[in-house]
């Protein structure tokens, strides 16, 4: 099982992670190689995902692919990389905020009317049919998808008071 998260953490966190460090970190060569190991051997990440198998890298790396996408100006390509970090897992919700208002600005100092809607209609256009994709396997059977949500985000049952079907529960 280990070797499974090293291969995740192989294919999309540490690629990420080596380029953020070259790309969007200042100084010295030195001071990028030194965040790049900050980045890599923090504990924390080692311990649960290497201890509890949890994947955190793969949200985690999705997301500093955003970040990447970002600040080097690819706006879809890193609206579609956190929305493939938030679909993996939903403690990106942490994150999503300052991907939204980061977005949301550029388009406004875009101009509403103008480059900043035709760039906030493909941003939109690209979290749908990123989310479209993500969720296209469970939209075949409603249930699977309400149970989907249910089991991502049980404090939403709550919330709302949605009855659920048991499905042959007494």
């Amino acid at each position: 099982m280990r070797a499974t998260v090293l291969v995740a953490d192989l294919l999309i966190y540490i690629p990420a992670v080596v380029l953020y460090c070259l790309y969007l970190t200042d100084g010295s060569s030195k001071k990028k190689v030194s965040t790049l190991f900050c980045f890599l051997l923090y504990p924390g990440l080692i311990l649960i995902d290497y201890g509890h198998f949890q994947y955190n890298g793969v949200s985690l790396g999705f997301a500093l692919w955003g970040v990447l996408a970002l600040g080097l100006g690819w706006d879809a390509f890193g609206s579609m990389a956190f929305c493939l970090a938030l679909n993996y897992k939903q403690m990106e919700l942490y994150h999503a905020l300052p991907f939204f208002c980061y977005l949301l600005g550029k388009c406004i100092k875009l101009g509403p009317m103008g480059r900043g809607f035709f760039l906030l209609v493909r941003i939109a256009a690209t979290v749908l049919v990123t989310f479209a994709l993500c969720w296209l396997p469970f939209l075949s059977d409603p249930s699977q998808a309400l149970q989907v949500v249910r089991g991502s985000f049980p404090w939403l049952v709550v919330c709302l008071r949605i009855k659920w079907p048991t499905h042959g529960a007494a």
